[in-house]
């Protein structure tokens, strides 16, 4: 009976360190999960930062696209602006040149008749 009593005893022992060891277990197991979980929250949220970043980037460099093609449109506008005022003057110079020019040869023809009525 004392034996039977000794060995319940140890049976009793060895259940309860096994229902320990057991609960041990699950609450690590619980932990590692709710670590995993929060490693995971943490891997979305830098996903989702390093996604905002690079849209934020893509962003500037379609702000600066923009701000270079309208430099270059501006430029090239002032470029144009200036060519079609040389041109203009060119054109109101070459009209007051031909002018000039018919007005001096009317001058000389003038001159030559007067010559020729004089001989």
């Amino acid at each position: 009976l004392k034996y039977q009593m000794e060995e319940q005893a140890r049976h009793s022992a060895f259940i309860r360190q096994k229902k320990a060891q057991e609960e041990a277990e699950m609450k690590r197991r619980e932990e590692e999960e709710h670590k995993l979980k929060l490693l995971e929250a943490e891997a979305e949220k830098l996903e989702q930062e390093e996604e905002r970043r690079a849209t934020t980037i893509q962003q500037q460099e379609r702000k600066r696209n923009r701000e270079l093609k309208q430099k270059q449109y501006s430029m090239a506008l002032q470029e144009y602006q200036l060519l079609v005022a040389k041109k203009q003057q060119w054109s109101e110079y070459s009209a007051w040149y031909n002018e000039e020019v018919k007005r001096l040869n009317k001058i000389h023809k003038e001159r030559i008749n007067e010559a020729q009525q004089e001989i």
